[in-house]
């Protein structure tokens, strides 16, 4: 399944890219749109990237001490809580090549009806 690179359009600001994050943009935009895209969601998901953009996360417990309302699902997938807890935001993450899936991305009521552990992007027709 082939992916499309987040670009620094995501960050408004100059860091230098340390991760990579990989998504559907399309997917993602088109998400959000249905989310009721507001300005504090953006605030909160662009603080996010240029976070995420910016880490130099080793393992799972570095997030976890950075990040203390993350909650790590297996040795790779962590669920980020987004805007005070309003939002998810689950990802998976290759440490070594230091690459970020994004799997997931909804309001907390629908993450409650999620399998967190197997939830996978899919393409809508």
């Amino acid at each position: 399944m082939a992916t499309s690179q987040v670009s620094s359009a995501k960050c408004n600001c100059s860091c230098t890219t340390t991760w990579t994050l990989a998504s559907r943009p399309s997917k993602a935009r088109s998400r959000t749109a249905s989310l009721g895209w507001i300005p504090a969601l953006k605030a909160a998901t662009d603080a996010w990237f240029h976070e995420a953009k910016t880490a130099t996360w080793a393992n799972m417990a570095e997030i976890k001490a950075l990040y203390r309302t993350a909650s790590p699902v297996t040795a790779n997938r962590v669920v980020f809580n987004i805007k005070g807890n309003d939002y998810r935001l689950v990802v998976e993450i290759n440490f070594r090549k230091r690459i970020v899936w994004i799997k997931w991305f909804g309001t907390h009521a629908d993450y409650d009806r999620l399998n967190v552990k197997e939830v996978q992007y899919v393409k809508d027709a």
